[in-house]
């Protein structure tokens, strides 16, 4: 026998002797000895398990409440949710909901930290800005709008958008997908309409694009670059020409 064969023999029997060891080797939550220690031992095995058994000798409150929340997500069991007592109600709810998409029931949550989470996320995986508008954080509730406009390709979305920066990223990577330069100048920024114009005149490769822009420079910039790039695929300018 070769030697490359026998050591590919051995490492083949100390990779089965390590599945078997791990596969018969059990955690005994019930032999540790601090509460905070075992409780967590539990609710780790529940998780592998996946079962809710192993959540019932949880001493902690809301060690409890969590592991049995999180088997009831698992389960689709919004039900039984309301019965909890500590912040793992409103976890629960909130991920029961998201997990069906179901926004009618994010109003179910009295949180505002779970209620943002559970409309906005599904608002964006059902890319429907409805969920946003109920998103009650500023800042997140913008970002809803930008990402399901984008996602999307609706610019009337986001006109939600109160912040002029967000906003204008949101129209002009909507005008750029679509190759719109009409959709450009729903910025409120003069200048980065104008940008954005310039970019699609160039990929058009359209110089009357160019008129639409409104500062001088930039119009100016606009009709020299994609007037001398039409030049440049102009049938007097190619080699094959006679």
């Amino acid at each position: 026998m070769k030697s490359h064969d026998v050591v590919g023999g051995l490492l083949a029997l100390i990779l089965i002797a390590i599945v078997v060891s791990s596969c018969s080797k059990e955690v005994n939550c019930e032999g540790i000895k601090e509460q905070a220690d075992r409780d967590d031992c539990f609710h780790e095995r529940a998780r592998e398990a996946n079962s809710i058994t192993d959540c019932e000798p949880i001493s902690g409150e809301l060690v409890k409440e969590s592991c049995l929340a999180e088997q009831w997500i698992l389960d689709g069991q919004m039900d039984k949710c309301f019965s909890l007592h500590t912040s793992a109600r409103e976890f629960c709810i909130a991920k029961t909901a998201i997990a069906g998409g179901n926004l009618t029931q994010c109003n179910l949550i009295n949180s505002t930290y779970w209620s943002d989470i559970c409309n906005k996320e599904i608002a964006l995986s059902g890319e429907n800005a409805k969920g946003c508008i109920k998103v009650a954080h500023e800042k997140e509730r913008e970002d809803c709008f930008k990402k399901v406009g984008i996602a999307t390709n609706d610019w009337y979305t986001c006109t939600y958008i109160r912040n002029d920066s967000t906003h204008d990223v949101c129209i002009t990577k909507i005008a750029l997908a679509l190759n719109n330069e009409s959709m450009c100048e729903e910025t409120r920024s003069v200048v980065l309409g104008d940008a954005c114009i310039s970019r699609i005149a160039k990929e058009k490769n359209d110089v009357s694009i160019c008129d639409l822009i409104s500062f001088f420079e930039i119009k100016k910039a606009c009709r020299e670059k994609v007037g001398a790039a039409a030049k440049d695929h102009s049938p007097d300018n190619s080699t094959g020409s006679l």
